[in-house]
């Protein structure tokens, strides 16, 4: 992949270095700018720029402020964050990326090291395009009548992507996403509908699509001999339905889905207080066979006493944490953590996110149960799950190479 890049700096001789270290490394172009705002101006002309390289200590847009500005281009631009400054500070401003939803490829310290650099654009250059479906758009609220309409339509329709076993590379599980094919909803966020589609309350109706969607896949895939779990996100409005155990039960054995074949996975925000209405729906759904994951930990505000007293059988570490375990200390402390926690709660991990081979690695090594990500296979329709699997199991064996 061509490499066009943008470096920022104040000081014209680190401009220089690191612009004539980008171009050793067979850079395919390089642009210099000396502030933060000159660089916005600069992705602006030049919509070719992949790459910005930009240190955060700068006179009239500090490179924070920057960082936080590159929400717009994230659909085509990858960063890496430089500064002579301490690591948490450097940390921060790389969660601070990915909170904006950027690809931050790391972070280095001053002087660069050509070394570091090399390792820097090379995973760049082995990284899939940005998926700019999957990036936060700006735009106007979802209208529920799309909804109905792409429902009632056939415009919504779903996406697999596998959960492989980290020690053997077996299929173990596919994550079930949401994908819209109207054309007021294409490339929209599935939260956003999602949220639009509870206060509407039509979220029934989107899980009874979605579900139905989910049992014509694995009737299609069992003459290849295929039965992947099926990982299905819930929302907090269904956990707070006291009919949805029944119902789910119902529906899924209607397509000869047993609950054991189902995680049911809870972002953080939405795993129940004790007390709740939402603990005896979540409890219920255990004592179905339905096993429950906590989705993006790390993220959210679920507790210890939370994941003791919650019938959970998974968590998935959150890929913020997964996207800098190469490079910072401070998130494999956390990653590394999470899996001895979980694992002495008795819960089986996930790790998503996974795009390069060290992250693959390093979580097999810290003992991590599966792995998820783009190095193993993107989002697929469920109709390809059969060919992808055939292949997959041809060259396994030297994805983590």
């Amino acid at each position: 992949m061509a490499i066009h890049a943008l470096v920022v700096d104040d000081d014209p001789v680190t401009r220089g270095l690191v612009a004539e270290q980008l171009m050793s490394l067979q850079a395919t172009s390089v642009r210099t700018v000396e502030s933060g705002r000159a660089a916005l101006n600069m992705v602006r002309e030049h919509p070719q720029i992949n790459l910005m390289v930009t240190d955060l200590r700068m006179p009239d847009l500090d490179g924070i402020a920057l960082i936080a500005a590159l929400d717009k281009f994230r659909h085509r631009l990858r960063v890496i964050i430089m500064s002579a400054l301490g690591d948490k500070i450097m940390q921060a401003a790389s969660r601070i990326g990915v909170g904006h939803d950027l690809s931050v490829l790391g972070v280095l310290k001053k002087p660069v090291s050509r070394r570091m650099l090399s390792d820097m654009l090379a995973e760049f250059r082995h990284l899939p395009p940005i998926d700019s479906s999957l990036t936060r758009q700006e735009s106007p609220a979802v209208n529920v009548d799309d909804i109905r309409e792409a429902l009632r339509q056939g415009g919504h329709h779903i996406v697999v992507q596998p959960e492989v076993r980290a020690s053997d590379m077996t299929l173990e599980a596919v994550e079930v996403l949401s994908r819209w094919t109207h054309p007021n909803l294409e490339g929209r966020s599935p939260a956003d509908v999602i949220v639009a589609a509870e206060q509407a309350g039509i979220i029934g109706e989107l899980n009874q699509n979605l579900v139905d969607a989910v049992g014509k896949a694995w009737k299609n895939w069992a003459p290849h001999r295929l039965s992947p779990r099926l990982s299905l996100n819930i929302s907090a409005v269904t956990m707070a339905d006291t009919a949805f155990p029944e119902w789910l039960a119902a529906r899924t054995a209607a397509h000869g889905i047993s609950p054991q074949d189902v995680i049911l996975e809870l972002t953080e925000t939405a795993v129940p207080a004790t007390g709740t209405g939402n603990l005896e729906v979540a409890c219920r759904l255990g004592l179905l066979g339905y096993e429950l994951s906590v989705d993006d930990f790390g993220t959210g505000f679920a507790n210890l006493k939370q994941l003791q007293d919650m019938p959970f059988r998974w968590l998935k570490i959150d890929q913020t944490f997964v996207r800098q375990i190469e490079r910072s200390e401070d998130a494999r402390s956390i990653v590394k953590s999470s899996i001895r926690m979980a694992h002495d709660l008795g819960l089986e991990t996930v790790g998503e996110g996974v795009e390069t081979a060290s992250q693959f690695r390093t979580l097999r090594e810290l003992g991590c149960d599966l792995l998820q990500g783009y190095l193993i296979a993107k989002p697929m329709r469920p109709e390809m799950l059969p060919s992808w699997y055939q292949n997959f199991r041809k060259q396994r064996s030297t994805i983590a190479a």
